[in-house]
């Protein structure tokens, strides 16, 4: 049996309205599950915290390797010394050959402080008493262009002018500062001349310069014949300290930049003062030194 249409319309309006109440509760119901949500509480964040590991202990080195660490510095040490001796000396070389090289050939002009004259009072001397033409020589005992002079040269100047009475020859010191062994070889011809015995030493120093050290030139003063005490005291000594320096100083300021360095010409009537007139550097050979003397023998007008 169909229900009516008065009947049908009741029922339609209470759908109606119970869809519209619950329409009005679902907003509610769904506000309070929010709002119950945003009122949940929050937990607090815990900060967490790793341990660090323990910080092992200090090794400790045993004796021996800190005996060899220290052995070692030592060594590196002496080695750094032995380098700096050994560039020293390449230095010292540098400068000899420098210098040998100057001596070897005759400048291209005199000097511009080339001396007018030189005082030859009290200076080591050999030759004729009455000889009025003279040679100065600036030398060094170790000087190997000053031992083939003494070589080549000087043999045929001694027996042809200076043991003839024509020539005096004259000697002054200049030792090279780099040569370890020419000051002392210097004194001791010095100490020698004491004794009467200059020429001799000079002579014997020049025959051997490869033995120039102290127990070297011992033997020396022994061999030719000196009183070796003596000797002995004056070597200790600084008596001739200032003839050297003086000599050394005079060298310098009259250009002498090499051994051996020689001036040649007259000596004044007084026999204390030579008058220059000629230069001669270097090992040269015996002519050179002949063609200078003859012109100062020679007559003059």
């Amino acid at each position: 049996m169909r229900p009516s249409k008065a009947t049908s319309l009741a029922i339609a309006g209470l759908i109606g309205l119970g869809m519209s109440n619950y329409a009005t509760a679902a907003p509610k119901a769904a506000s309070v599950k929010t709002s119950a949500k945003q009122s949940t509480p929050t937990k607090p964040a815990v900060k967490k915290t790793v341990a660090k590991p323990a910080a092992p202990p200090p090794a400790t080195v045993p004796v021996a390797l800190q005996n060899d660490v220290k052995d070692l510095k030592t060594q590196v040490s002496t080695l750094v010394d032995q380098q700096q001796k050994i560039l020293d000396q390449i230095d010292q070389l540098k400068t000899l050959i420098q210098n040998q090289q100057q001596a070897a050939a005759p400048p291209a002009a005199p000097p511009t402080n080339y001396p007018t004259s030189l005082e030859v009072a009290g200076l080591p001397v050999e030759g004729g008493e009455n000889a009025h033409v003279a040679i100065v020589e600036f030398t060094d005992f170790q000087c190997p262009f000053c031992g083939r002079y003494t070589v080549d040269a000087y043999p045929s100047i001694l027996a042809q002018y200076i043991q003839t009475g024509k020539v005096k020859y004259f000697y002054r010191d200049d030792p090279l500062s780099f040569h370890e062994f020419a000051t002392p070889a210097a004194k001791a011809a010095h100490c020698a001349e004491e004794q009467g015995k200059f020429w001799e030493m000079h002579d014997s120093l020049f025959a051997n310069q490869n033995a120039l050290a102290q127990q070297d030139i011992a033997d020396r003063a022994q061999k030719i014949g000196l009183d070796t005490t003596k000797f002995s005291q004056c070597i200790a000594s600084n008596k001739f300290d200032d003839t050297m320096n003086k000599s050394i100083t005079e060298a310098g300021t009259w250009g002498v930049n090499g051994t051996p360095t020689f001036f040649i010409g007259i000596i004044g009537a007084d026999g204390k003062v030579m008058s220059v007139d000629k230069e001669i550097v270097g090992a040269q050979p015996f002519q050179a030194f002949k063609e200078a003397i003859e012109a100062e023998l020679a007559p003059r007008a």
